[in-house]
């Protein structure tokens, strides 16, 4: 019997994702010359920060002391010249209060500054607001917007008469921009105001900057207008450079701004890319960037992430020499952010990334209607097919693909002579290692940990684990000292699905089914019984919610099923993961524990695993990039709040220490683990073994599984189908 596999029309969707599949030709390499990146971030916080220009191109950096929404009593002004930073007075700050009350309503403050010649311009606005969950929308006419400048350590000018004006928004998203006259752009809005504080003209706008003949706008759809003084907007006809928000500002009329893509400079009715974005902090994931401002064409500066960059074009810059493509299946930020890095340290290695799915981080094949396993198969049939006929990757990321396939094919190259993998993990390391060959090199592994606290022991094996679920054990009550509410503190599973279930027990059965069909029942019968207790919903959902572990606080006068989540322990990362986010004077008494398998192994899966091509051309360039993936920079890349795209923990237990003290200091990453009793790095370095994925036959188990568990099937008829499918699958491996 052949297991019918579902399978779902992608339509044009599926056939753009084989396109890209097997990897195109390399990009044209770059010529000589290039924007040289140097990090400026002074000591200070960063709080609240504004750059922008003067007439000379020095960079002047406004922060202040004020709560979000609130108005500052304190702005710090510096001024980076000669390579070095300088404070500069002022203390026109403190008449800031004075000069502008609040109407009598709810709202949001904004500030944003610019400066011209000696003198700062400050704009100040007042958002009427009653948040984000009011039930009554705020009125318009409690906005309010002033505008000053600086003479002699004072303050002149006042308030802008808004016209009636319905402004949503007037939150300031960059710095004031000078001219003939000046603007100011808002998170919607752009405003253009006379020097003599009158507003002039006002557009819907993402982004904008002000030119000599006008100001051109990024609107709500992403398009870019042309708004002359005199005259109707128009959309230009430039080549689209990215549907992502821009970062704009101007410089004597010209204006730039920075995306994704890289650098442009859009003047007298033309666009011009000056820098690509893979060279440039832009270009890489997770990048907040919160200002751009322009000394000239060849110098420029970014805001990002709280930190400061100078970029300065370098007619010297080596051209690319050598150029590789990396692949990967799925989109994989840590890739994306070695590539932009080794773009800035090697200039002369060009690096082409592709990928098929953009969709984030973390472990396991997400399959949904979109794109069924159909597609997934011929994508990487399309892939293997590449690869066969020469024309594949130089470094394969075997994330979501079988690396045993490809390893027992000989269509991989032995690292052994190219790559040190001798500081990885060795458990994690020796899932890629046959007959003394070293095939990939994993620069990540998604560990499967539990947690537990107060009077609730730590849960080492899956039995326990399960026996606590199913006797909704309770680790303490705890009563709140301000409100006097009490809630029951226990371990429990957040899941909302039947395919959440399916991604908790796979782990713990994944070597039993494997050696052992036969205990197909068994694997069905758990999860059957756990779905009942937990009370998931009898309905299909195909697309998977989460491939984690949640520990939950239930209510105590609620079933323990009826949870409120706090906290969140995924196997995709080791972050905010650790976090209990209540209560600390409760999870202080917090434990980690390894969780075992059904076998009793404590095990774990790979992740961004780097392999070269057995017929790759370019083999010692593809080692370099594998050997910069395991260098510590990359290794402890995600130890900061700006670095969350993290792709699971760092596979060289050398960078735990700094990661984890990372972690613990990130604002965002709430209580951090210090409240842990364990030490993670001790946990971690006792995982036993590191199962290798093999994603198709993991779709096939799961759909299965789920067919039975949501009653489309009868569990004797489903355990003999999928003892059938472990029994080919075994056989084919034989």
């Amino acid at each position: 019997m052949k297991y019918l596999c579902k399978r779902l029309a992608a339509g044009c969707l599926a056939l753009a994702m084989l396109a890209g599949c097997a990897p195109a030709a390399p990009a044209p390499s770059p010529a000589a010359g290039g924007y040289r990146e140097t990090e400026i971030t002074p000591d200070d916080s960063l709080e609240n920060a504004t750059i922008c220009t003067d007439e000379e191109g020095r960079l002047h950096l406004f922060s202040t002391d004020a709560a979000y929404g609130e108005l500052p009593e304190f702005v710090q002004h510096t001024v980076y010249a000669d390579d070095e930073w300088q404070y500069q007075p002022a203390d026109w700050a403190g008449q800031l209060a004075e000069l502008c009350p609040a109407p009598d309503a709810d709202g949001l403050y904004s500030i944003t500054f610019g400066v011209e010649q000696a003198d700062v311009w400050v704009a100040v606005s007042f958002t009427a607001s009653n948040g984000p969950m009011a039930e009554t929308a705020p009125d318009p006419a409690d906005n309010r917007l002033w505008l000053f400048r600086t003479q002699d350590g004072a303050l002149t000018g006042g308030e802008v008469d808004l016209g009636g004006g319905n402004f949503s928004n007037l939150l300031f998203s960059s710095a004031i921009q000078t001219g003939e006259t000046l603007l100011l752009p808002t998170l919607s809005e752009s405003l253009v105001v006379s020097r003599d504080g009158r507003l002039l003209d006002h557009r819907d706008a993402l982004s904008s900057a002000l030119q000599t003949d006008g100001v051109l706008v990024q609107d709500h759809t992403g398009a870019l207008l042309q708004c002359p003084k005199d005259g109707t907007p128009a959309e230009v006809n430039w080549s689209n450079p990215g549907s992502d928000p821009l970062t704009m500002t101007s410089r004597d009329g010209t204006a730039y701004f920075v995306c994704s893509t890289g650098f442009y400079r859009a003047q007298g009715g033309t666009l011009e890319q000056l820098a690509e974005g893979d060279r440039l902090r832009v270009g890489r994931p997770g990048q907040q960037v919160r200002g751009l401002a322009v000394a000239q064409d060849n110098i420029f500066y970014l805001c990002a992430n709280d930190r400061i960059y100078r970029y300065e074009y370098d007619p010297a810059l080596p051209a690319v020499t050598e150029q590789i493509t990396v692949f990967s299946l799925r989109q994989n930020y840590l890739i994306q952010e070695a590539v932009g890095r080794l773009a800035v340290e090697q200039p002369e290695l060009g690096i082409d990334y592709q990928y098929v799915l953009p969709v984030g981080s973390g472990y396991g094949l997400y399959l949904n209607e979109e794109f069924p396993l159909s597609t997934y198969e011929d994508a990487v049939r399309s892939l293997y097919t590449s690869i066969a006929a020469g024309n594949g990757p130089d470094v394969l990321i075997l994330d979501d693909l079988d690396p045993r396939s490809l390893m027992q094919q000989g269509m991989l190259e032995d690292l052994s002579g190219l790559v040190d993998t001798s500081s990885i993990l060795p458990a994690v390391r020796d899932a890629f290692s046959v007959d003394g060959k070293q095939y990939a090199a994993p620069a990540r592994f998604y560990p499967w940990v539990v947690g537990s606290w107060g009077e609730m022991p730590p849960m080492d094996d899956f039995d326990s684990l399960r026996d606590a679920i199913l006797a909704g054990k309770a680790g303490g009550e705890y009563t709140d000292p301000e409100t006097g509410f009490s809630s029951v503190r226990g371990l429990a599973l957040s899941i909302q699905t039947h395919n959440d279930l399916f991604a908790i027990l796979y782990p713990a059965w994944q070597q039993k089914l494997t050696a052992d069909p036969s205990a197909a029942q068994e694997f069905l019968e758990q999860g059957q019984q756990l779905a009942q207790h937990m009370g998931l919903a009898a309905k299909d959902v195909w697309t998977r919610n989460t491939r984690g572990i949640s520990f939950a606080q239930p209510f105590s006068e609620k079933d323990h099923t009826e949870l409120f989540c706090d906290s969140v322990l995924y196997p995709d990362g080791l972050t905010a993961r650790f976090l209990f986010y209540e209560e600390p004077d409760v999870v202080q008494d917090g434990h980690l524990a390894l969780l075992r398998d059904t076998q009793g192994l404590a095990v774990c899966y790979p992740g961004t695993a780097a392999a070269i091509p057995a017929n790759s051309a370019h083999k010692e360039a593809a080692a370099e990039f594998i050997r910069f993936l395991l260098s510590e920079p990359m290794q402890q890349y995600g130890k900061t709040a700006s670095e969350s795209y993290m792709e699971g923990v760092a596979s060289v237990p050398s960078a735990w220490d700094s990661l984890f003290e990372g972690w613990d200091k990130a604002d965002s990453f709430a209580d951090g683990i210090s409240y842990l009793k364990d030490d993670p790095a001790a946990l971690l370095e006792n995982v036993e073994q590191c199962l290798l994925p093999d994603p198709a036959l993991e779709a096939r188990v799961e759909e299965i599984a789920v067919e039975c568990w949501i009653g489309k099937r009868t569990l004797e008829q489903t355990s003999s189908d999928l003892a059938e499918l472990l029994q080919t699958m075994q056989a084919e491996r034989k």
